[in-house]
């Protein structure tokens, strides 16, 4: 089963750690299995390894910052967040930057992040899907219109994405009741660096590398 691989992995990265205990890829690639496990402070210690073993490395800060949100430390994961994007700016990082502000009832700010990110990558229907649920949230219902129809124009499949365009619309109309009155939550799902062509839709957005890996690319 998934669990089942997850705890193999877990073991794995664990011997691997124990083989290389001087490599921050060792140990970033044991938080993301932690992670996959929601032990989120195993993860977090495991990360913060990773960086008091080299700080240089953006997708440490950035995976950091994702399990400082699954903690609700949201203003922690923004201080990460910071330092993953001083080191590379990528528009995942901007995008989990928003959804920590978003958390926090940070709607306009957040709108300011995920814009970051589409000046870096336009293409992303994970992003304009943010920016509009923020849009939303703000009661600004026809520019929220325009960003949610702009991530299914990227995107005709996005579930999520339909489903709030027809939330937007009994808004519009003032149906607010068959709307309901919850705010639009985040997208969790992966935005990748500058060079994806899409956001790639899976469970986890944690980034690693392999423990083997010699300094290779870090996404």
């Amino acid at each position: 089963t998934a669990d089942d691989n997850i705890q193999e992995a877990s073991r794995s990265f664990n011997e691997s750690v124990a083989l290389n205990a001087s490599s921050s890829v060792a140990w970033n690639a044991l938080g993301t299995a932690l992670n996959e496990l929601e032990d989120y402070d195993g993860a977090l210690q495991a990360f913060e390894q990773a960086v008091t073993l080299d700080d240089s490395i953006s997708e440490s800060w950035y995976n950091i910052g994702n399990v400082q949100r699954n903690l609700n430390h949201n203003e922690d994961a923004l201080t990460s967040y910071g330092k993953a994007f001083a080191i590379d700016p990528q528009p995942r990082v901007y995008n989990s930057k928003g959804m920590a502000l978003m958390q926090l009832g940070r709607n306009e700010d957040a709108i300011e992040a995920f814009d970051a990110g589409l000046q870096l990558e336009s293409g992303l229907a994970t992003l304009w899907y943010n920016k509009a649920g923020a849009l939303t949230n703000l009661g600004r219902y026809d520019q929220g219109l325009e960003a949610v129809e702009k991530a299914l124009e990227l995107d005709s499949a996005y579930e999520a994405a339909t489903a709030l365009k027809e939330q937007i619309t009994r808004l519009q109309s003032g149906d607010a009741a068959s709307a309901g009155d919850e705010t639009v939550t985040p997208d969790e799902s992966v935005v990748g660096t500058g060079n994806d062509e899409s956001a790639e839709n899976t469970s986890s957005d944690f980034s690693f590398s392999s423990p083997d890996d010699e300094g290779g690319d870090q996404e």
